[in-house]
């Protein structure tokens, strides 16, 4: 399903999916930042985005199912965002240096309406993602966590070992 693509002054990088497949995606996509990805002068510079997005896919932290190159190319989501976060990259070279697609906007108004962000989303917090939207919801289940130990509760399976609770509090018949 990867496909090697070559720019100019003989680099390459493998890619998911194939550019052909890539330009198909986006050509039927709606929006201007898909048509100025399309309407790129040279092929090369529609590749460097593509080289540019699997190369940040490939720093993510993956779960045992996609924590290597080969098994995340079998999975076609990882295709299509990869697609995606090109056409994101060249609306916005920055994002693949950004630490979270979190905002720290406490406040925003226009014409007297406003909204006020009490906890702002942030990537520290756990309420912000890595990848842009749309990326997330393609292969967000496949994110791994760099050394976190989630401690489970009550809704864990299997035997329970928390140090914040008794795990036999649930069976309780007496009302509450």
């Amino acid at each position: 399903m990867s496909e090697v693509i070559t720019l100019t002054g003989g680099a390459s990088e493998t890619i998911h999916g194939t550019y052909a497949a890539a330009q198909t995606y986006i050509a039927m996509s709606y929006g201007s930042t898909y048509d100025a990805w399309t309407a790129l002068a040279t092929d090369d510079l529609r590749k460097r985005t593509l080289a540019a997005a699997v190369r940040y896919l490939n720093s993510q932290v993956w779960n045992e199912d996609a924590d290597t190159f080969a098994e995340r190319d079998l999975i076609a989501a990882f295709a299509t965002a990869q697609y995606e976060l090109a056409v994101l990259i060249l609306a916005d070279a920055s994002l693949t240096s950004s630490l979270s697609a979190g905002s720290n906007i406490r406040s925003v108004s226009a014409g007297g309406a406003g909204v006020e962000y009490f906890a702002p989303a942030t990537l520290e917090a756990g309420t912000a993602t890595k990848l842009p939207p749309i990326v997330q919801r393609l292969i967000g289940a496949y994110l791994g966590s760099a050394g976190v130990t989630v401690i489970g509760g009550y809704s864990q399976d299997g035997d329970c070992e928390s140090p914040f609770s008794d795990c036999n509090d649930y069976d309780r018949e007496e009302p509450y």
